[in-house]
């Protein structure tokens, strides 16, 4: 059934030449007595080709957002604006993208302004990881069990809880 409506709605290639010397029989022809018909006609299969084109520049940046790919995304739906400019649906997804766009830079800076050398983890860490190589229980215990009361909130504590757990 969506495969049909897509289809449906699609203009073919005849339709878009249709539309095509419509639009150069109006530009020749501006005052001619068919003028109003083939106003008519334009307008009614702009708006569809306009409607056709925003609906699939918006498929193809919500499949881009699933992809994880939010630059393409940020494309498609200003492509889809400059088709309907005002559409909610479009603009939503432009908001989407911006917003991932964002995000991904943010975390990027932020791994570029980390240090490039030196130890990221408190010493109490390395000292889990060498008694856990010393195969000592109590003491790899004991290590982990400062390491955890060290900073709880940290980030080697769910390490800490698993070596304690053991």
């Amino acid at each position: 059934m969506i495969v049909y409506e897509f289809e449906r709605e699609a203009m073919d290639l005849t339709e878009r030449q249709a539309l095509d010397h419509w639009k150069r029989f109006l530009e020749e022809n501006p005052a001619g007595e068919d003028a109003a018909e083939v106003v008519g006609r334009i307008e009614e299969n702009q708006r569809r080709w306009n409607r056709l084109q925003r609906d699939r520049a918006v498929a193809a940046g919500e499949r881009a957002l699933e992809r994880g790919q939010p630059r393409v995304a940020l494309v498609m739906a200003e492509r889809a604006l400059q088709y309907m400019e005002e559409d909610p649906g479009a603009s939503r997804l432009r908001d989407e993208a911006v917003r991932r766009v964002e995000r991904w830079q943010a975390a990027r800076e932020a791994t570029e302004a980390a240090p490039e050398s030196g130890d990221v983890a408190p010493p109490e860490a390395r000292e889990v990881t060498v008694a856990l190589l010393g195969a000592d229980p109590d003491d790899a215990f004991d290590r982990a069990e400062a390491l955890f009361l060290s900073d709880p909130d940290g980030p080697l504590v769910d390490e800490a809880r698993f070596v304690m757990a053991a």
